[in-house]
């Protein structure tokens, strides 16, 4: 079966079809045209990589997942990540500034790194983990994108009250 697109229409020009009827029979057409509601350009973006849509392309796919009877899951968690990321990075910076305020007494600075490379595996690991358990229906989407970031922000205030108490 060959296909073409009718210009940037939604008519679809098929050749060499079978149509397939509900009682079973079958018919044999040279050519046929489908009229869609998704051209060439719909269908592409719909697999495309996430992280190369901005919102508005992000919530435009969502609708279109939801039309064609496709999770939308990956996308409402790729959009809270955005949402969460400025957050995400404040929490981060405070972590490194916390980590270096408290090794200072140490004077191996390979120590310090090979911390801070482990802590930061560690709180990826922790939003790989949530983010698959939201994928997978395990934890609602919201919290499996927002409770890492509410565990890092506990560990970080514990961390700055303990660096004021001294």
């Amino acid at each position: 079966m060959l296909i073409e697109q009718i210009s940037h229409q939604k008519n679809w020009q098929l050749k060499n079809v079978s149509l397939i009827n509900d009682n079973g029979s079958s018919k044999k057409l040279m050519s046929y045209v489908y009229n869609s509601t998704f051209n060439g350009e719909i269908i592409s973006n719909l697999f495309s990589n996430l992280n190369s849509l901005n919102i508005y392309e992000l919530h435009k796919l969502s609708i279109s997942y939801l039309k064609i009877g496709y999770s939308n899951t990956d996308i409402k968690i790729h959009l809270n990540k955005l949402y969460s990321m400025p957050i995400f990075y404040i929490l981060m910076t405070i972590l490194g500034f916390i980590i270096v305020n408290k090794l200072r007494k140490l004077n191996s600075r390979f120590f310090i790194i090979l911390f801070g490379i482990s802590v930061s595996v560690t709180v990826y690991f922790l939003n790989y983990f949530s983010s698959t358990l939201g994928n997978k229906g395990v934890l609602p989407i919201y919290l499996s994108v927002w409770v890492p970031l509410l565990i890092l922000f506990l560990i970080c205030n514990i961390g700055l009250l303990r660096i004021n108490e001294k």
